[in-house]
């Protein structure tokens, strides 16, 4: 149930008052945390699902300026993924589980979409997705490279091979038993969930239709592994979607009142909100004096503060929510821009960073390995609607990159293909 309250704020260089609403609200997600729960700040809850009606969760674009390409999930609350030591694709029948106690588990990044479990395999080379590589040849998309052994909760297993078509917008998906029985390949058609982020998928059932489209949602309630422990350990928190930026502010005195959302740098780090905002003792305690202003997918500013925790029991996560744009907004303040790189793949090393929506701004561009490193970084002036930049790429090693774009409270990412 939520409740309403109604508070005064004056508008500086206005000569009226403007009613802010504050909304205490609650999301459930279950006992045990058994639902992810999908939630719009304008809209509330947009969609409710078994958080163990899934195996994989495959980006649906295939795009290569768009940064979710070539994610893939693993759900970590039906079992471990491994990388199959020593495996070949073109060996896959012989591909078994000995030793597979010693081998090391995979994880979704708890950072960014982007990265998922099958990506981060244990050693990365060049034009190496962790699943499959890029085809230098066609260029028509990502040949399977690796075999991946997933482990149930019941101990059974599964093998699988993965490779994608960008010229068709589909999956090859094929999975066995270990011993080959019930040999599946499967062909998952991306352009069909294109609004959406993920095309999830069970190994026993099919393609599960349970993300709402991305437009409409900004949080994802759920459990996820955190890196914060070592080996990452499963939390209960807070996601946000791919476009939503977050600021955290701490320590803030009157969390009440303090809505200066404009001086705090926002993050697209999916992780901002987090779990770290409750601990436990003889019960759980909410972390106080934190703040948290979010800019939704339509783009407007929220504070939102975590009053309330259930734990295992109810799944409940209890918060108020503000929607602040229509009072604070400075229009001459950058919200938005786009960003991607052209030509990409680029075949000699000269590519050029486009900017469209940042006029009269400056904005920080990093380029970086896929370890993270970052290789080199600028300031660069926005002086028009529209801008050209070349990107310092005469140096580096074939491979794949990523271009990060900073504003004073927004962050963007493209990945980019050398070779």
């Amino acid at each position: 149930m939520k409740q309403i309250f109604t508070h005064l704020f004056i508008l500086f260089g206005c000569s009226q008052f403007t009613q802010a609403q504050i909304t205490i609200d609650t999301v459930t997600t279950g006992s045990s945390y058994s639902q992810n729960i999908w939630y719009s700040l304008e809209n509330d809850n947009q969609a409710a699902s078994a958080n163990t009606s899934w195996d994989l969760a495959l980006a649906t674009s295939v795009s290569q300026s768009n940064p979710l390409t070539t994610a893939i999930l693993v759900n970590h609350k039906i079992g471990s993924l491994y990388e199959a030591v020593g495996s070949n694709p073109s060996n896959f029948s012989s591909v078994d589980t000995v030793g597979l106690a010693s081998w090391t588990p995979l994880y979704n990044s708890d950072t960014t979409w982007a990265k998922g479990a099958f990506n981060n395999t244990i050693s990365l080379g060049n034009f190496d997705y962790g699943w499959g590589t890029y085809d230098m040849v066609t260029h028509s998309g990502i040949n399977t490279n690796r075999v991946f052994v997933l482990k149930y909760t019941d101990g059974s297993c599964k093998k699988i091979k993965i490779s994608l078509s960008f010229t068709a917008t589909t999956y090859e998906l094929t999975f066995s038993n270990i011993d080959n029985s019930n040999m599946v390949v499967a062909t998952i058609d991306a352009s069909q969930y294109s609004d959406k982020n993920f095309i999830y998928y069970s190994l026993n059932n099919g393609i599960i239709d349970r993300e709402p489209l991305s437009s409409s949602w900004d949080l994802t309630f759920m459990q996820y592994p955190s890196f914060d422990y070592d080996p990452p350990y499963m939390v209960a928190g807070i996601l946000q979607n791919v476009g939503v930026e977050i600021a955290q502010v701490y320590p803030v005195n009157d969390v009440v009142n303090y809505v200066d959302w404009s001086s705090n740098q926002f993050s697209n780090h999916m992780n901002v909100i987090g779990y770290d905002w409750k601990s436990y003792g003889s019960g759980w305690t909410i972390a106080d004096s934190t703040v948290y202003f979010v800019k939704d997918k339509p783009g407007n500013v929220w504070k939102l503060i975590m009053t309330g925790f259930g734990g295992s029991s109810t799944g409940q996560y209890i918060f108020s929510k503000e929607k602040l744009s229509a009072l604070s907004v400075n229009n001459n303040e950058l919200h938005s821009f786009s960003a991607h790189v052209f030509p990409n793949p680029s075949t000699d090393k000269h590519a050029n960073l486009i900017i469209t929506g940042a006029k009269n701004n400056r904005l920080t561009v990093q380029l970086m390995d896929l370890s993270g490193k970052i290789i080199s970084e600028e300031i660069i002036a926005i002086p028009n609607d529209i801008n050209q930049y070349p990107l310092q790429t005469e140096s580096l090693q074939s491979g794949v990159y990523l271009v990060n774009i900073l504003s004073q409270n927004s962050t963007q990412q493209v990945k980019l293909l050398i070779y």
